[in-house]
């Protein structure tokens, strides 16, 4: 991925002239993009192929090919152009038809990840993605186990919440309706138990400050106003 030193609108790239690569805008700052290679343009195909087929039978949506630009953010323009994209029945219909690109982010974005790409790239694309909007980010690709397996790192400053759902039992099938997301700063998650009798909720590793979580209580989680700073002795 090459880095372009200038300061573009969404709207001058809509227009750019088609030189053979593909382009996306962070923040006003254009990055042209190496053509796919062999396995990631295969990998592409098949997810694009068996996704599409699924949508289409089911009539859940619209799904998008890696040219297609969602405009995730202005004033400095951000446009991402995912390998595969789907946007839900109900977005398509909200928004209706589009000739230039889309106004925000999909419903679902696939990133196919490439030997060149690096960790912090395609970790940059994931949380561009999660920021605006997309319920969900699919990374795949050889390259893909480690950053995965690594975890996805941001600032201790940055202005978000990241929570995983695990549940208390085995089970062939979650319970949960959410499992996975991110929480930025003027949201909340609401939490509402469901536990009868002897319901806790505490902060990890810190079980003795419980507080009773029975049946109906509702915890409300947001990014605080107030930061701490962890100073080593």
């Amino acid at each position: 991925m090459d880095v372009v030193r200038q300061q573009v609108t969404a709207d001058e790239l809509l227009l750019m002239p088609d030189d053979g690569f593909r382009y996306e805008l962070v923040k006003g700052e254009l990055r042209r993009m190496t053509p796919a290679g062999n396995v990631h343009g295969r990998v592409t195909m098949n997810v694009g192929i068996s996704l599409g087929g699924y949508v289409k039978a089911h009539d859940l949506g619209a799904v998008y090919a890696a040219e297609t630009g969602f405009r995730l953010s202005s004033d400095p323009d951000t446009v991402r152009a995912p390998d595969v994209a789907f946007v839900s029945q109900a977005n398509v219909e909200a928004v209706g038809e589009v000739e230039g690109f889309w106004p925000g982010a999909p419903d679902l974005a696939v990133e196919v990840v490439s030997p060149t790409d690096s960790y912090a790239d395609v970790e940059e694309n994931i949380f561009d993605w999660i920021d605006a909007g997309t319920k969900m980010v699919v990374v795949t690709g050889k390259k893909a186990v480690a950053p995965v397996r690594q975890g996805f790192r941001f600032g201790w400053d940055a202005p978000r919440l990241c929570f995983s759902v695990r549940e208390p039992f085995v089970s062939k099938a979650p319970a949960a309706g959410i499992v996975w997301g991110n929480v930025r700063a003027g949201e909340k998650l609401e939490v509402v138990s469901q536990m009868p009798q002897d319901g806790v909720i505490f902060s990890d590793g810190v079980e003795a400050g419980y507080l009773s979580f029975d049946s109906g209580a509702v915890a409300s989680i947001s990014v605080a106003d107030v930061k701490a700073r962890l100073v080593a002795a």
